[in-house]
């Protein structure tokens, strides 16, 4: 239940890769990928904590607060706090190091996992067919262009060698770090009478953040056991 959950929020089959893990016959392959996982895991744990406690985090400590999750609003949070080239690395290598864990859970589970899925009915499935085919003509370009999670796993479970990864997604990346540090800078003086309310309300703020993410959580939750419902009920079926 708890990858399934997982799954929906790094946008990746992660019961797959786990499964592709299992039939593996190379013990160090499986201990490379559970460590990869637990990697991930820790991963967006960090970001959960930083989207909850984001507002003491922008005041006590924003270049932690990048480097757990280098996002937009993140951004704009500190960007008045930070200096210009601490706010750019920062951004560009917490964004980096994520979008590189996953390009190698694709390389190393991605054509298991997502041969997995391909197999399924419905409109994942498809929808992982028609990405995989969009990849296959342009992938160089999107790795280049689209600095994401769903781009880093494709470009991984298509065997792109990680120097080439590297060349083409780190260029990407820091222009779109570029760009949002630009954006996040130039919109001060519109959303800074807000964080100086949201600073003036710390605690209201973050139980409020924190409500969120506990609501969120368990909307997932609820979620993944309704699908699990009702996918034992068609296996039940089908037998």
């Amino acid at each position: 239940m708890f990858l399934s959950a997982l799954s929906r929020v790094m946008g990746y089959d992660l019961e797959a890769a786990v499964a592709a893990a299992s039939r593996s016959g190379s013990r160090v392959h499986k201990i490379r990928i559970v460590c990869l996982l637990v990697t991930l895991v820790c991963v967006w744990t960090a970001q959960v904590y930083s989207r909850s406690f984001a507002i003491v985090l922008a005041q006590e400590h924003p270049v932690v607060l990048l480097a757990l999750d280098a996002r937009l609003h993140n951004m704009v949070l500190v960007a008045d706090t930070l200096p210009q080239v601490v706010l750019l690395v920062t951004s560009m290598v917490s964004r980096f190091t994520e979008h590189l864990l996953y390009f190698f859970l694709g390389r190393w589970t991605g054509e298991s996992a997502l041969r997995t899925v391909r197999q399924r009915s419905g409109w994942l499935a498809r929808l992982v067919r028609r990405a995989e085919q969009a990849f296959a003509r342009s992938g160089n370009m999107a790795v280049l262009i689209l600095s994401d999670r769903p781009v880093a796993v494709l470009a991984g479970a298509a065997l792109m060698s990680p120097a080439r990864f590297v060349a083409l997604h780190l260029p990407g990346t820091a222009l779109r770090v570029w760009a949002a540090t630009m954006l996040a800078r130039s919109s001060q003086t519109v959303v800074k009478p807000w964080i100086a309310q949201l600073e003036a309300h710390t605690t209201f703020a973050t139980i409020t953040l924190l409500a969120t993410s506990v609501l969120w959580i368990s909307v997932l939750a609820v979620g993944v056991k309704r699908h699990n419902h009702r996918s034992s009920g068609m296996s039940e079926g089908d037998e």
